[in-house]
């Protein structure tokens, strides 16, 4: 995935979204990846819960981060922007 441009509302990226497993069994969840990187949303709209769905995303990178499976951490963005590509 390349890095398109960097503005006020964030980076825009291509992404895909995909389904890690139920976290409550040890999974991930809903992720994007972006640019070979797996990042959890703060939120992601319901219409974009699909597994392998690429994505075009305005987003901004946190400075936190949440639990993924078990004991290991991933990155957090907030979503400015989000299209199906």
């Amino acid at each position: 995935m390349q890095k398109k441009n960097e503005n006020p509302i964030g980076d825009t990226e291509f992404g895909v979204i995909f389904d890690l497993g139920n976290p409550a069994l040890d999974g991930c969840g809903w992720v994007i990846q972006i640019d070979g990187e797996n990042n959890r949303a703060t939120e992601i709209y319901s219409n974009f819960l699909e597994d392998s769905l690429l994505v075009r995303i305005h987003y901004n990178q946190l400075q936190s981060v949440s639990t993924c499976g078990i004991g290991s951490s991933i990155s957090e963005i907030k979503i400015n922007n989000i299209s199906r590509f």
